[in-house]
């Protein structure tokens, strides 16, 4: 059980923090690895200030996730129309 959910954390760093990877085959093993030119570096910011948020404040899981949501939506929004 603990091995699926490191599998789905992995799994979704990696779309989440990489726009690209390549898959690499041997061994009878399929690897998805990170291409390093294409990381997003605001993704990197919200999740190391996701957890800084949650090891050094009480703020909870769900204050976290929604300050996140929030910010990436400002970032993501762009300007505001006149």
């Amino acid at each position: 059980m603990v091995g699926v959910i490191a599998n789905l954390a992995v799994w979704f760093a990696l779309r989440l923090l990489f726009e690209d990877t390549r898959l690499v085959e041997g061994m009878g093993m399929a690897l998805s690895l990170p291409l390093w030119a294409s990381v997003d570096p605001v993704a990197v910011v919200l999740c190391a200030a996701s957890a800084g948020l949650l090891f050094l404040t009480r703020l909870g899981l769900f204050g976290v996730v929604g300050l996140a949501a929030a910010a990436g939506w400002l970032v993501t929004a762009g300007p505001l129309p006149p």
